[in-house]
């Protein structure tokens, strides 16, 4: 038997856009005229959100039935291209809303999904058949279902199912935004950008920014009595490092003393960590933190005592002889960010009053259109991918090559804890995509003249990035968490 087509990165993508094209032929068969919006992942899920309808039990358990006939009936999946002026002909009919805004596309031409007189956007490739999509399940979820199917970061197996109602509040939040703004897709971003309103547009999403923070340090301020360490956790280039460091200057300007400890200081001596596969040292893993001596600081700080913050050498691979000491004063509040901040183990003898918890991620709000969003992890691919070539000297191939590394990290040791934060800061922005276009499409174009597994991930974001009306930073401000991945940022890191 062959390797099952969703057990690598753009296997999984694929195998995840042919099964939403399935879905829809499901429910041209089965509710034609329901009004869906299909959002973003939830629990490496696809939610769609079903408007107009009710969706019982009993209607979920139709959708999954009809799936699995066209699934066994060798459903077709073949998609097409056109120009963008036919598709907009092609959708004026079952979708005028989007048929006028498709000719925003600075593509020449889009590609198209035909069922049943009905006409889709497709963004990515997709199976030419349904045949291999067997694995999946729907099941009830909010006002719609959640689509779900094995992941490879999983081995191939569904995650773990937990309700993630924050993650839903915080894309809805976000998307409620986008409305205010006219922007809630992305050829609505290249109309505004074409008209000359990029500058509006940024300095709108920098305020929504400014204003979530705003609001995470006046509630820590309401209880600053009990209130004395902040976690702050997230996958990487979510934004947490200067999402840290603009809470930091928002807690001092209310009036609070923050100080601010490394999780990378508790690192345990090198020769003394777990191994990875490879049998390096593997600074990912919970174990290779002193939990113990980390958990006793943070006892001693909440009850008013001093400790002797340490400080790891990376160089000499251990922990320095150099401390500094520290002491929470009534007015101060500690700041801790790292891949484990959110890991209860952390904290066995500190009470859970006295802890504050944000999750930081990149819940792209943006999307192609009602049907289809756009990948979180693909948002915050390309923000490494930037930031690695500008600040560590990283092809974009090193890069994707590493990324299945730290996904398998994420799915480890960071989305277990998403849904225990007591508040998600969603770092994203309506702008990003088109900010990076201009700075990535150069990286990934001289990565796919070099051969390797990485040609495809380079591909597939090379056409979504074409999607977009390119833009520059000279709007961004110095603050701003795009800053972190582009550069020019006021903070340092």
């Amino acid at each position: 038997m062959g390797k099952a087509p969703y057990m690598t990165d753009e296997g999984y993508r694929k195998y995840r856009q042919s099964l939403l094209l399935v879905l829809m032929a499901a429910l041209n068969r089965l509710y034609k005229d329901a009004d869906i919006d299909v959002h973003q992942s939830v629990n490496r899920s696809t939610y769609v959100e079903f408007k107009n309808m009710r969706i019982t039990r009993r209607r979920t358990e139709e959708i999954k039935s009809k799936m699995r006939e066209l699934i066994k009936a060798d459903f077709k999946l073949k998609s097409f291209e056109v120009t963008k002026e036919e598709a907009s002909r092609l959708l004026s009919e079952t979708n005028p809303e989007l048929a006028e805004k498709i000719i925003y596309t600075p593509r020449e031409n889009v590609r198209l999904f035909e069922d049943m007189g009905r006409y889709y956007s497709v963004y990515g490739e997709t199976e030419e058949s349904a045949s291999c999509l067997s694995e999946f399940d729907i099941m009830p979820f909010e006002t719609g279902i959640l689509l779900r199917y094995p992941h490879p970061g999983y081995d191939g197996k569904f995650p773990p199912f937990t309700w993630g109602k924050k993650i839903i509040q915080t894309i809805n939040d976000y998307r409620a935004w986008n409305e205010i703004t006219g922007i809630s897709d992305v050829f609505e971003l290249n109309r505004a950008i074409k008209c000359g309103n990029t500058a509006d547009i940024i300095n709108i999403a920098e305020i929504i920014h400014e204003k979530a923070i705003s609001e995470i340090a006046d509630t820590v301020k309401s209880e600053i009595l009990h209130k004395k360490i902040i976690l702050i956790a997230g996958p990487s280039s979510s934004g947490k490092t200067t999402f840290a460091n603009r809470l930091l200057l928002h807690l001092r300007a209310n009036g609070i003393t923050p100080e601010v400890i490394s999780l990378d200081d508790y690192f345990i001596d090198a020769d003394k960590s777990p191994l990875d596969e490879d049998g390096k040292p593997d600074f990912e893993t919970l174990e290779s933190l002193d939990v113990a001596l980390f958990s006793e600081h943070m006892e001693a700080l909440t009850e008013g005592r001093t400790i002797n913050v340490p400080k790891y050498d990376f160089m000499r691979g251990k922990r320095s002889e150099i401390t500094r000491k520290m002491c929470l004063k009534p007015s101060s509040v500690v700041i801790i960010e790292g891949l484990h901040a959110l890991n209860e183990r952390l904290l066995l003898g500190v009470r859970s009053d006295y802890v504050y918890k944000v999750y930081c991620s990149a819940l792209t709000s943006l999307c192609f259109d009602n049907v289809n969003p756009i990948s979180p992890t693909d948002t915050r691919l390309l923000r490494r991918i930037i930031r690695d070539n500008s600040f560590r000297n990283t092809s974009a191939e090193k890069t994707i090559d590493m990324w299945k590394s730290v996904t398998r990290g994420e799915v480890k040791y960071i989305f277990p804890y998403e849904n225990q934060a007591d508040v998600i800061f969603n770092s994203s922005n309506i702008y990003e995509w088109a900010l990076y276009r201009p700075v990535a499409e150069p990286l990934l174009s001289e990565a796919l003249k070099k051969d390797g597994d990485h040609r495809e991930k380079c591909k597939s974001l090379l056409e979504l990035l074409s999607y977009f009306e390119p833009t520059d930073a000279r709007f961004v401000p110095p603050m701003s968490i795009m800053r972190e991945f582009i550069g020019g940022s006021s903070i340092s890191y």
